[in-house]
């Protein structure tokens, strides 16, 4: 009897706790349901934004993208830079010496200038004859006296 008394006992305590322990369950059901909708919603904000970004790729995609007529014979064509290439070698021969920062009177002054200019019209290799031709001519102005050599020690 004293069994069934503290049983019957428990019971009653149980029955008594039994709608907090509901109330805790339902508290806890929605705090899952709370989580999932904001998992949810957080997944459609990332797939909303991947959709974004890849429309905004392709709009990019569609203003680059190359639309040219396929034409096989390009592979072994010259190209541009290879064409400006070969003739800058045809027209620029072995220079006798660079010229910079000089005006077109200045330059014509000078008798070893309008000898290149002339081997160049003429379509002539710059040779040990020519290097010698233009030993021979004198410069437009004379050296400075501080740059003159004595040939005495030597």
């Amino acid at each position: 009897m004293h069994r069934d008394a503290t049983e019957f006992q428990r019971k009653m305590e149980f029955m008594e706790t039994l709608p907090i322990l509901r109330e805790a369950a339902e508290r806890r059901e929605r705090i899952r349901q709370e989580r999932l909708e904001v998992g949810r919603a957080q997944m459609r904000e990332k797939e909303e934004a991947e959709n974004k970004r890849k429309k905004n790729l392709e709009r990019l995609r569609s203003k680059v993208r190359v639309e040219v007529e396929r034409d096989p014979t390009r592979t072994v064509k010259n190209t541009a830079a290879w064409s400006e290439r070969i003739l800058a070698t045809k027209l620029d021969r072995d220079p006798i010496h660079y010229i910079q920062t000089y005006t077109n009177s200045q330059l014509m002054k000078d008798q070893r200038f309008r000898f290149n200019m002339m081997m160049r019209e003429g379509n002539f290799n710059v040779g040990p004859a020519a290097v010698q031709a233009l030993g021979r001519l004198k410069p437009a102005t004379l050296p400075r006296r501080d740059n003159f050599h004595s040939r005495l020690f030597e």
